[in-house]
């Protein structure tokens, strides 16, 4: 099959311990995110029509989550 050299690589890197940890952290920090925008703000899908639109929209809801992110810092740095 075309490209089996490259899955296997893959799963000989996922076999590692550490590989396996850094992916169980991924989950753990970058998927609520995802989960974050779809649940809480309603974006399951594009509204624009075209790549450009895409990319604003994305670039708008990233610039949202992280000052939403900062602000929550801040405030928890503040008052601990």
């Amino acid at each position: 099959m075309e490209g089996e050299e490259l899955i296997e690589v893959q799963r000989s890197k996922m076999s590692q311990d550490d590989a396996k940890e850094h992916y169980r952290l991924r989950g753990q920090t970058i998927e609520g995110s995802f989960g974050n925008a779809k649940g809480n703000r309603g974006v399951d899908r594009f509204h624009g029509r075209g790549l450009a639109r895409a990319r604003t929209e994305t670039g708008l809801l990233t610039l949202a989550q992280n000052l939403l992110r900062l602000d929550n810092l801040q405030q928890n740095a503040a008052h601990p």
